[in-house]
């Protein structure tokens, strides 16, 4: 495990499921201009990804203050790296460089998620 998974680890909460950029992850997306819902599954993160580091941490679901979090962890949020982004467009549009620190005050990364279902009419 990296000194930055680590550090993160020993700051976290949690329990002992994956976080919506997570590999095995299960959603709906609209996909192009029809409105028409897609499911599809993410494959495992790619190494050197923020999801892949995250998915090292001891703990499978936890929550992590990065306003308060150790200084080796605060120097890996910092920094950008590969980030999977599931929105509207997936998987157009979908990965950038994000350094997580400045985007977020509060990372919660969750193991396993599945796909939300529309509501009946």
């Amino acid at each position: 495990m990296c000194c930055a998974a680590r550090a993160i680890r020993d700051r976290s909460c949690g329990r002992s499921s994956r976080s919506p950029t997570a590999s095995g992850t299960t959603a709906n997306t609209a996909d192009g201009g029809d409105g028409t819902y897609r499911r599809f599954t993410v494959g495992p993160a790619a190494p050197g990804s923020n999801e892949h580091t995250l998915d090292r941490v001891r703990h499978r679901d936890y929550l992590l203050d990065q306003r308060t979090a150790a200084p080796a962890a605060r120097n890996w949020l910092a920094t950008a790296r590969p980030t999977l982004s599931i929105g509207t467009v997936y998987p157009e549009l979908s990965k950038f460089d994000i350094p997580l620190l400045p985007s977020h005050d509060v990372l919660i990364h969750l193991h396993r998620v599945t796909a939300a279902g529309l509501l009946p009419e």
